[in-house]
């Protein structure tokens, strides 16, 4: 458990960075302050991820025939029609 902690640190500074270097381009295109742009986007993007990470997968499972995410009381999935009654192909 102790080595996940970093693991998901780095993945985080990882996409930060990405995200940063692609907003910044952006601004720059439209000729927009990329500076502020760059703190705009260090500020609320880690907002946004802390208030969307509690929402999570609450409340679906996975279509095992698809791979897509399903609300956990449907029978039938809404993308490929599958049967999902039962357990039948499906992961929590």
């Amino acid at each position: 458990m102790g080595a996940v902690v970093p693991l998901v640190v780095v993945w985080a500074l990882f996409w930060e960075v990405l995200s940063l270097i692609i907003i910044v381009n952006m601004a720059r295109r439209r000729r927009r302050s990329a500076v502020g742009w760059f703190i705009f986007t260090l500020i609320f993007g880690w907002l946004t991820a802390l208030v969307l990470w509690p929402m999570g997968s609450k409340g679906l499972k996975k279509c095992q025939r698809c791979g897509q995410m399903v609300p956990r009381e449907a029978t039938r999935c809404a993308h490929c029609q599958s049967d999902l009654s039962a357990g039948a192909g499906v992961t929590a």
